[in-house]
Parts: structure tokens; C-alpha cells; sequence
């Protein structure tokens, strides 16, 4: 890696880190608002919601952005990715809500469920145009893009909760001001980005939809193993939240939901560091691949002592977090919370050799991958959850993280052995 190259890395990854430190702390704002100010059935709902909605957006995203981010041969335009992932998400969310009007939920749920799935359904083209970005390793504009984004939608919350007292009126201002963010920064610097920067004959038809079906479906046989890794990755994470649901009621819920949010602390450095480094992951694959381990194992070892951190602060001062982030009676879960670390941490070390797969365009092995911990997760969640709750669905955590990095690195060793130091491509 040349001294360029490191300074370009350290660069994006100072630009994704606030980015995402920014957001994340607007999004943890969110759910401490409704902690302090609602009741626990109100946190309860909210999660509730994100449990159904998150699996099914993280499906029909399919990794869209990260397919755009590798496809270095430039298989496909912009706009094309951009059709596919407004026309999917929508697709998938919209029939999830059919099902979801008919089923055995109160009218205020069904309702809240709508209007966060509409919330996330914009945020996700956000997501997209924020690739264009992170391809071509300009993260300053997808950090900006996050600030506005978490900012507005944090503000948003507070004011209208604080005033109403309702979800459901929040929720749509949230809604609101992610369009709004949408329309005002993400689109206009999308364009910009495309004409000043990297395609100077770029109109406005270069960032809007064409809905060119044979793209898509050739868009969708590429990206569609990559779906059913999040929505299955995304389901291992809600089982635990579905069966505390089922077995204890929502109130135990959003005790779960509050405790476990935490864990987005490592996870937002973890991300910042992935995002950062896939780009150039990609690009060594294909060209140096021993610059791809060099690097591979340097984000690794980062993530080992950021997670050997984060146990450390959760045992000595966990509790003590708790009490001072939400309500005392939520320090009575701190060993729930010590397990939680655990998990959190044998996580990142998953989520970076799943960005090592993922630059290797390993896509259809990752089925297996995610299949294999999901099914791990569910017996636990059957076994552990109706006899222990919290600390049934913490362990639980732990047995899905372990699953999961012990198949990606397994699949990544026998990956880079077979292919050695041949050009994979």
C-alpha cells in the first residue's frame, strides 16, 4: 500500500466515523427520547416495528450499494442500481404491509409499522446515492449525507414526541425530514458528484430512474443472494426480539431493545472501518492480493481490541451507563448487558471478514453462511428464551455472532487458499 493509498484510507475512514458517530448518536437520541419521555410500551411498539421492518427492507436492499461499489468494470450505470433499489424496497415493504393490515396486531401498531416502513423506504434510496460516494472513496459526502440525515431526524423526534405524546406523529415527522434530506442534499450532490467529479457529460438523467427491466433483472440474479444473507443476517439479530414478543409481552421488549442499543457504539466504528476499507479490498483482490491480506488482517486486528474495549467499559461501567442513558430500573440488566458485550464483540471480527467476502464478490456462499447461524440461532432462541428472557436472548446473541464468524472466516481462508495468487478474475 503506498503512502498515498494509506492517507486516502485514514481519510475516508476519520469522514465515515463521524459520519457515522453523528447518526448514530442522532439515532440513539431517538429511542433515549421515547425512553425518558414515553413508557416502556412505547419503546416496546417502536421495536416492535423496526423487528418486523428491518428484515424484510435489509432483504430487499440485497447490498445493492456494495454491488455498485465492486462492479469496477462498470457493468452497469447508476441509474440502474437506483431502479432496482427503489423498485424492490418498495415492492417488498409494501407487501410485507398487506400481510402485516391483516394480521392479529393492534390498529395503532399496524399504523406505526406503515410509517416506519415509509420512513426507512426513503431512507434506503438515501443509501444508494450515498454509494456513488464511497465507490470512488469520497466519504465526506456520504458523511454529510448522515449528519443531516441523523441531525433533522433526531430534532424532528424530540420536538413532535415532546409536544404529542404520539408515535405515530413522530414517526411521520421523521418521515418528513429524511424526504427532505433526500430531496435537498442527496439527489443535488448525487448529480454534482457524477458531473464535476468522475462523468462530466452527466445530465439529470444520470440519477433518475429508467426502469430498464432487463437490467433489473439482470441487477436482481446478481444481487439476490446478497438479500437473502441481510434478510437472513437481519432476521438472526430479530429472533431473540421475536420470541422475548411472544413470550413476555412488549414492555420486556423495549427493556431489550434499550439495553442491546448500546452495541451500535462498536458497530458504527466497525462499519466506518468497513466501509472505508471495501473499496480498496476490491480493488486488491483483483490487482495485489497480497496487499488484500495485509490489509484484511490489519482491520481485523483492529477489531479485536476494539472489541476487548468495549467488554471492559460494559463490565466496570455498565450499569452505571444504564441508570444515566435511561431510568434506574433499567440497571437491574447489566448482566444481560455483560453478555451482550461478548456478542458485540465477536460480531465485529464477523462483520469484518464478511467485508473481506463480500470484496472477493463472493456472494452465493454467503447463503450458506447465514443459513447455518440462523439455524444456530433459532434452536437457541427456542431452547434459552422462554426459560431465562433477557438473559436467554443475550446468550443467544453470542451463539449467532459465534456462528457467524466462524463460517465467514472458515469460507474466506478456503477462498484466498484456492485461488492463491492466480487474478481470481
Amino acid at each position: 500500500m503506498t503512502q498515498t493509498d494509506s492517507m486516502t484510507l485514514r481519510s475516508n475512514f476519520k469522514w465515515t466515523f463521524i459520519g457515522n458517530c453523528i447518526y448514530f448518536i442522532s439515532q440513539w437520541g431517538m429511542l433515549t427520547v421515547l425512553v425518558k419521555w414515553g413508557n416502556p410500551d412505547v419503546v416496546g411498539k417502536y421495536a416492535y416495528a423496526l423487528t418486523i421492518v428491518t428484515p424484510v427492507i435489509t432483504f430487499a436492499m440485497m447490498q445493492l450499494k456494495q454491488v455498485h461499489i465492486t462492479d469496477v468494470s462498470e457493468q452497469f450505470e447508476f441509474r440502474d442500481y437506483l431502479s432496482t433499489r427503489i423498485g424492490i424496497v418498495f415492492l417488498g415493504l409494501l407487501t410485507m404491509n398487506i400481510i402485516v393490515w391483516f394480521g392479529q396486531y393492534s390498529l395503532e401498531t399496524k399504523v406505526v409499522i406503515l410509517v416506519m416502513s415509509l420512513a426507512k423506504w426513503v431512507d434506503s434510496i438515501s443509501d444508494i446515492i450515498r454509494g456513488i460516494f464511497q465507490k470512488y472513496e469520497r466519504m465526506s459526502y456520504a458523511s454529510i449525507s448522515l449528519i443531516i440525515k441523523g441531525i433533522s431526524g433526531l430534532a424532528a423526534v424530540a420536538i413532535l414526541f415532546h409536544l404529542t405524546g404520539s408515535l405515530v406523529i413522530t414517526l411521520w415527522g421523521l418521515t418528513l425530514v429524511w424526504t427532505l434530506s433526500l430531496f435537498f442534499y442527496d439527489i443535488p450532490k448525487g448529480l454534482a458528484f457524477l458531473r464535476q467529479n468522475w462523468v462530466p457529460d452527466s445530465d439529470i438523467k444520470s440519477i433518475i430512474p429508467n426502469f430498464n427491466f432487463i437490467k433489473i433483472w439482470k441487477l436482481i440474479r446478481i444481487s439476490f443472494p446478497l438479500g437473502i444473507v441481510l434478510g437472513v443476517g437481519s432476521l438472526q439479530t430479530f429472533l431473540p426480539r421475536f420470541f422475548l414478543e411472544k413470550y413476555y409481552g412488549e414492555t420486556l421488549l423495549g427493556y431489550f431493545a434499550a439495553i442491546s442499543y448500546p452495541l451500535a457504539v462498536g458497530n458504527m466504528v466497525i462499519a466506518a472501518l468497513s466501509q472505508s476499507a471495501l473499496p480498496r479490498l476490491s480493488k486488491y483482490f483483483v490487482e495485489n492480493i497480497q496487499e488484500y491480506k495485509r490489509l484484511f488482517v490489519k482491520i481485523m486486528f483492529l477489531g479485536l481490541l476494539i472489541g476487548i474495549v468495549f467488554i471492559l467499559l460494559v463490565i466496570f461501567f455498565g450499569k452505571q451507563a444504564l441508570v444515566l442513558l435511561y431510568r434506574p430500573d433499567y440497571g437491574q440488566y447489566q448482566s444481560a448487558f455483560i453478555l451482550m458485550s461478548f456478542s458485540g464483540a465477536i460480531s465485529f471480527l464477523a462483520a469484518f471478514c464478511g467485508t473481506g467476502v463480500t470484496a472477493a464478490r463472493c456472494f452465493n456462499v454467503q447463503i450458506l453462511f447465514s443459513g447455518i447461524a440462523t439455524l444456530g440461532t433459532a434452536i437457541a432462541a427456542l431452547i434459552l428464551i422462554p426459560k431465562h428472557a433477557i438473559i436467554g436472548a443475550s446468550v443467544t446473541m453470542i451463539v449467532t455472532s459465534s456462528l457467524m464468524l466462524i463460517c465467514y472466516l472458515t469460507g474466506l481462508m478456503f477462498h484466498i487458499h484456492r485461488y492463491g495468487e492466480r487474478d481470481v478474475r
